[in-house]
């Protein structure tokens, strides 16, 4: 898979969908954030930085998903295997149907997934730091490398 890293850009979501919708990118590939001005959430809701986030998007080949996976249980599919990943690590990271990710009653990140033509792309926000009382941040610690 191609990864693509980037100090700051718009939103790895829209930076992906607008790539593939040009031709300029090809799945699989994934872009990576340091920040991101401008994420998205569900329902077009800004997903705003904190003090220290993981930011990625990624793009797969619609062939690539099960083939009895319904595109509208994607998001939650996408978020269910990240909960898993970050509880094998020690989190008590728990998925709020349809895309948020909590631990304990407060959220700590989100998934987002849209199809373009015959491609999923998904999107990912994670707190590991914050400052916001309203969100709390990551319970381990982890790098980013090894949480991608």
């Amino acid at each position: 898979m191609q990864i693509l890293e980037f100090d700051c850009i718009e939103s790895t979501q829209i930076f992906l969908n607008e790539g593939i919708r040009k031709g300029e990118l090809k799945p699989p590939i994934m872009v990576v954030a340091k920040r991101q001005s401008g994420g998205i959430g569900s329902r077009g809701n800004l997903w705003e930085n904190v003090k220290e986030g993981l930011y990625f998007s990624f793009a797969l080949p619609m062939e690539t998903l099960p083939q009895d996976l319904p595109l509208e249980s994607t998001s939650i599919y996408m978020g269910f295997i990240f909960k898993e990943v970050l509880q094998e690590e020690g989190s008590r990271v728990w998925l709020k149907w349809p895309n948020d990710l909590y631990i304990g009653k407060q959220k700590v990140g989100g998934v987002l997934c849209a199809r373009l033509r015959d491609v999923m792309i998904c999107g990912i926000g994670l707190n590991l730091e914050v400052t916001n009382q309203g969100f709390c941040g990551l319970d381990i610690k982890i790098s980013k490398e090894k949480i991608l």
